[in-house]
């Protein structure tokens, strides 16, 4: 099966430009002491989105499974390269949000979980 490149790295770097100033404006409420140690983890966090959706696009594309060849006689189909790396990535993004949403303030807390949850942008858009 052949793949189609997904997205540019120049798109890449806007994407994830933009994504910070999404995420820092859903965080803005962190108290000072905390709030530039939560820039690495924002960074981090607009980053991890990005990819993750541009992994989504690749599994849309070519799908969780890949076949595979080893020799002459054995072959079958396995989770994609793509799959996996979106898996660990996902749980990864997951902890660093729940990190930073750890650190708002009680009243702001549900309102962040609402707004950066991958997995809701990924079911909106199928």
């Amino acid at each position: 099966m052949k793949k189609r490149k997904i997205s540019t790295k120049i798109e890449e770097v806007d994407d994830v430009s933009a994504e910070v100033k999404r995420l820092s404006s859903l965080f803005e409420h962190i108290d000072n002491d905390h709030k530039s140690l939560c820039q690495d983890l924002i960074q981090n966090a607009a980053f991890m989105s990005v990819s993750l959706r541009t992994l989504q696009d690749d599994i849309k594309i070519n799908g969780w499974v890949e076949e595979y060849q080893n020799g002459e006689f054995q072959s079958g189909r396995k989770p994609s390269s793509t799959a996996n790396v979106y898996n660990k990535l996902i749980s990864n993004y997951n902890m660093v949000i729940k990190q930073l949403i750890a650190l708002l303030p009680d009243s702001e807390k549900e309102n962040a979980e609402k707004s950066v949850d991958p997995m809701t942008d990924f079911l909106m858009s199928k």
